[in-house]
């Protein structure tokens, strides 16, 4: 696979810090060869736990390679806004993880983000 980068209209810099938006990573996987995304629910405790796998393939015919990437959403790695759509959040982590590996991607996408009230633990910015 060729060098990739996410195109800038889908970059975000919070407090100095770059991250790549789902919508980038997609654009950018489709950009290079994406066939196919594929996503299971490995876990689900109501309100409390979701834990997803997805699978994204890339290429074609004999040139295929596979990636998977594991999401989880809990009441204290989601915003108050996300935390009645935990596995939707947990399915859109675990696809975004899958292609940032398909993609060589290493900036960690915005959507992964996120904390109990509305601010990233770590950069202490409103979040998905």
């Amino acid at each position: 696979m060729s060098e990739t980068t996410v195109d800038p209209k889908y970059i975000v810099n919070l407090k100095g810090k770059e991250f790549c938006t789902y919508a980038g990573l997609l654009d950018l996987a489709h950009k290079v060869g994406l066939k196919k995304i594929e996503t299971e629910m490995l876990s689900c405790v109501p309100d409390k736990l979701v834990i997803f796998k997805a699978t994204v393939t890339m290429g074609t015919g004999e040139t295929e390679q596979m990636f998977i990437g594991h999401g989880d959403a809990t009441p204290t790695n989601v915003n108050s806004m996300i935390a009645q759509h935990m596995i939707r959040m947990a399915e859109t982590r675990a696809v975004a993880r899958a292609l940032r590996s398909a993609t060589n991607i290493g900036m960690a996408a915005l959507e992964e983000l996120g904390g109990p009230s509305g601010k990233s633990k770590v950069l202490g910015v409103d979040t998905p």
